[in-house]
């Protein structure tokens, strides 16, 4: 009885319990993959959300736009969300192993002809179970030929981040035709939301590009020919 297996494109054989243990790697590899990405997007939805809401407000909602102390608070506010999302999310999964049951089961839902033969192995290795070699061999055998026949790269859902992904596109392109039709600056709302400590006013619709002849002095009574540029 063969007790080995050929791996995908390549003529190299290996056991079946090495075969098996590759692609439970790889199939962990690609949960935490998609899971990091997912985070990462879905922190990408939020602040883009975050900026384009506070745009928004600052343009028409509230006269003059927000105040320092407001600006301050928002940023607080969604910057210690973010944070903590993305140490949830993303640094603490990264630095986690993906349980080997969980990437099993994953497996085996997209191999229905395994049925828990996969789990019932990883499950007997792990914690040590007495098994007869034979009943082993052949539950590694089966394991190893049924998951030869899975593309084990499309068993993780990735529809989470396909959403997140549109997410992110559906505001930037809100984003974008907000900016083309806005007779506001958008840039500089943007930086008034991120440095909320800076003297910058508000954004209004004319704003006065120059002035001439600047800073002068001038005897009183005398007349002062002023030029403005006004857009």
């Amino acid at each position: 009885m063969a007790s080995s297996i050929e791996t995908q494109g390549s003529q190299r054989y290996v056991d079946f319990d090495e075969y098996i243990d590759y692609q439970l790697q790889k199939t962990q590899g690609n949960v935490k993959t998609t899971d990091v990405l997912t985070a990462m997007a879905v922190a990408a939805t939020f602040v883009l959300a975050y900026l384009l809401l506070f745009v928004i407000g600052d343009h028409w909602l509230v006269a003059d736009g927000f105040s320092p102390a407001t600006r301050l608070v928002l940023l607080s506010l969604v910057g210690g969300v973010s944070v903590s999302w993305i140490v949830w999310k993303v640094l603490w999964p990264y630095w986690r192993q993906v349980n080997r049951l969980f990437a099993a089961k994953m497996i085996e839902q997209s191999q229905p002809e395994l049925r828990s033969t996969l789990l019932n192995l990883i499950d007997a290795r792990s914690h040590g179970q007495e098994v007869s070699p034979q009943i082993l061999s052949a539950m590694e055998k089966r394991a190893a030929l049924s998951i030869s026949q899975t593309n084990v790269d499309d068993v993780v859902d990735r529809r989470p981040l396909l959403r997140a992904c549109y997410a992110v596109l559906a505001l930037v392109v809100l984003f974008c035709l907000y900016t083309l039709f806005t007779p506001k600056k958008v840039s500089t709302s943007i930086w008034r939301a991120l440095f909320p400590a800076a003297a910058v006013e508000a954004p209004t619709q004319t704003v006065i590009d120059s002035v001439k002849p600047g800073d002068v002095e001038i005897i009183p009574g005398t007349r002062l020919e002023v030029l403005a540029d006004v857009s």
